[in-house]
């Protein structure tokens, strides 16, 4: 059994409807354009821009666009930069994008292959911390 320590459900978006979402990543002045390759409740892999600059010390508001009128807005921190991929790691999201987030992994999941009981505790615990700001 593999070692999978990732507490929420990830969705590949080439292996939905959709075939891919595009997010835009602002920090300070800067704007990037990129398109999604998964996310989870937790965050989101992204495919690398041909140039940014993105910091790993300060955070990045995320816009995620998924279908129809859905938009995700995420504060993240960038956590893995490479060649192919951009990791982020979700800090802070409204409840409205939250409830939208969950809405699309819960309409994508394979319950088979992914627990959504484990979505749906993270997603408890996400409003729960939401609720104390």
């Amino acid at each position: 059994m593999p070692d999978d320590r990732r507490q929420a459900c990830r969705i590949l978006l080439k292996e939905t409807a959709l075939g891919s979402a595009k997010v835009l990543i602002s920090q300070n002045e800067e704007r990037y354009h990129a398109e999604l390759v998964d996310l989870s409740l937790n965050g989101f892999l992204a495919k690398t821009p041909k140039e940014y600059r993105l910091r790993s010390d300060m955070p990045c508001l995320a816009e995620l666009h998924l279908d129809g009128n859905r938009k995700v807005l995420m504060h993240a921190t960038l956590i893995h930069s490479g060649h192919c991929t951009l990791g982020f790691h979700c800090t802070n999201t409204d409840k409205e994008s939250l409830k939208h987030l969950h809405d699309f992994i819960a309409s994508h999941v394979n319950k088979g292959a992914c627990g959504m009981q484990l979505s749906q505790r993270v997603l408890s615990e996400m409003m729960d911390d939401a609720r104390c700001d």
